[in-house]
């Protein structure tokens, strides 16, 4: 006889989901920030001779990989979460958090396979003898996937507002929710000033530490569904 999964299990999944993932794109970065050549300067990559040398790290496809198993893991925990509050009357806020963040983690896959895979394959497809004639493909290749990260940031950070309204409206989570508001509300506010932008490496000593607390706050999020604060 099939097993037939219940309510509290698929939430218990979703909350799973959410925790792996949120922690997965927070510490998949560490092993990068401590291998040879590493440092304050040139971490983030931004000069080509770094970003040869970042590709080339035995970590570093391994890193964007994960990124990508993330993504995926997100996608699964919020779809979860968004069908709960669905289910306590908030359709609206529901589906727009699915949609915008659905697309931010499209974006986020596209943005990693570039920079983790096509990067890596296209430096290791030049050799050492050609590099240097292809400095201007290298960085356009990096651009792109930056582009692409750029813009996932601002709309993950963006379905803070729906998420933070979701989790009020449907739970009564005013303290959960609020942390998703102010999240959504600083980084709107960022980007109409121009103090955050699209351009990933010219404000990503600001945009950097937001997704980062925006992926703990999904990590936060998970760890309410396994509890059971947050359910069906």
């Amino acid at each position: 006889m099939a097993n037939i999964e219940t309510p509290e299990s698929l939430v218990k999944k979703g909350g799973l989901a959410l925790l792996i993932g949120g922690l997965l794109n927070i510490l998949r970065v560490v092993p990068i920030a401590l291998s040879d050549g590493v440092t304050s300067e040139n971490f983030p990559p931004q000069t080509v001779s770094d970003i040869i040398l970042f590709s080339q790290f035995p970590v570093w496809q391994v890193s964007h990989v994960l990124a990508l198993i993330a993504a995926i893991l997100l996608i699964f925990g919020i779809t979860v979460l968004m069908k709960a509050v669905e289910q306590r009357g908030q359709a609206g806020p529901a589906l727009m958090t699915r949609i915008i963040l659905g697309f931010s983690m499209v974006l986020f896959m596209i943005a990693f396979v570039s920079d983790g895979l096509v990067l890596s394959f296209t430096v290791e497809k030049l050799g050492a003898e050609t590099l240097g004639l292809n400095h201007a493909l290298i960085e356009y290749v990096h651009i792109v996937a930056l582009s692409f990260a750029g813009m996932s940031a601002a709309l993950m950070l963006g379905s803070g507002l729906f998420l933070g309204i979701a989790l009020i409206r449907a739970f009564d989570a005013r303290a959960l929710g609020g942390i998703g508001l102010a999240l959504g509300l600083i980084s709107l506010l960022g980007y109409a000033s121009g103090l955050l932008s699209l351009n990933f490496t010219k404000t990503i000593h600001l945009v950097g530490p937001l997704v980062v607390l925006m992926f703990l706050y999904f990590a936060v999020l998970g760890i309410q569904m396994l509890r059971g604060r947050l359910s069906l």
